[in-house]
């Protein structure tokens, strides 16, 4: 059974199309999060979300992707190519581009984490 609407977390990071191409790229990744604290880079190209392919689906159909109980971690492939000059700092130049696979808890963040440790909520 799927989580209510109001109670579902993402893992910080915002999306964009690129429409020429109907991809999706890491547009920002929200500072403490899951995202953020990932080998993630702003440009990287992301194709599929918990193995569905993001081809032309829309930013409202991929933020649901992303979006699931607190606690539950969803997978993002990502194409080291981004759209940019270069390529993501976790690909090796001169080699054929392997897709890698970032797995993200949702609702994590480093301030959360910080919190547990202090014993404060």
């Amino acid at each position: 059974r799927a989580p209510p609407p109001e109670s579902r977390k993402g893992v910080g990071v915002t999306l964009k199309i690129l429409e020429t191409e109907g991809v999706a790229y890491i547009a920002e990744l929200l500072p403490g999060s899951s995202a953020w604290q990932s080998s993630l880079t702003i440009d990287d190209r992301v194709t599929h979300i918990d193995g569905t392919p993001v081809k032309g689906k829309s930013v409202a159909q991929l933020t649901d992707m992303l979006l699931g109980e607190d606690g539950s971690v969803v997978e993002l492939r990502i194409d080291c190519i981004s759209k940019g000059d270069g390529v993501s700092s976790m690909c090796r130049p001169n080699r054929k581009a392997q897709p890698r696979i970032v797995r993200l808890e949702r609702g994590r963040s480093a301030m959360n984490e910080r919190k547990r440790r202090d014993g404060s909520l």
